[in-house]
């Protein structure tokens, strides 16, 4: 589950044997149903068992290998997918491509569960565009969504690529409310 997208159905079956295993006393008996397995199913929290939606837990786990992508792209895995299939962005702006593997596709589907938790945190990063990631602090975080800009078309050329560190003092700790 942590590698691949296990099918709907292959999901529903182990759920059926986990259902079989909590309801049935031996091999010949029926059971008793006292709870749906729905309600079973819900969080501890609310007074119930707490049992996972295996379907939800696969897409998390899938996620975590995304997450080590772009987290740890020193190891074999990232620097043969970089190769392939991100080497111009990173693992959470990455597009499917043509062809991709079962192995990417699978890890790719996580991509938006992700990218609904994941912002940018500024730090002393140079790295972060002010127009096109989420580094603002909302949560979930984002973009910046309009702007009056006054400026000549060869500024704007300038501004397209601009760096959130530019929108700051030399201290890196105040705002620059001038180019604000």
């Amino acid at each position: 589950m942590a590698c691949f997208m296990l099918p709907k159905t292959v999901c529903k079956q182990i759920v059926s044997i986990m259902a079989d295993f909590w309801w049935r006393n031996n091999k010949d008996s029926r059971g008793m149903h006292w709870k749906s397995w729905e309600y079973l199913s819900k969080p501890k929290t609310e007074g119930r068992l707490g049992f996972k939606d295996l379907q939800s837990f696969n897409l998390a786990l899938l996620g975590k290998q995304l997450w080590r992508l772009m987290t740890r792209g020193d190891t074999l895995l990232a620097k043969v997918f970089k190769s392939r299939y991100f080497r111009d962005t990173d693992a959470l702006n990455a597009p499917l491509g043509s062809r991709p593997s079962y192995a990417w596709r699978n890890i790719h589907a996580a991509q938006r569960l992700i990218k609904q938790g994941a912002r940018v945190v500024i730090g002393n990063d140079r790295n972060t565009n002010v127009w096109s990631e989420k580094w603002l602090g909302s949560k979930p975080a984002k973009m910046v969504q309009a702007v009056k800009r006054s400026c000549s078309p060869s500024q704007q050329g300038l501004l397209a690529n601009m760096k959130v560190s530019e929108l700051m003092l030399d201290n890196g700790r105040e705002w620059n409310l001038r180019m604000i």
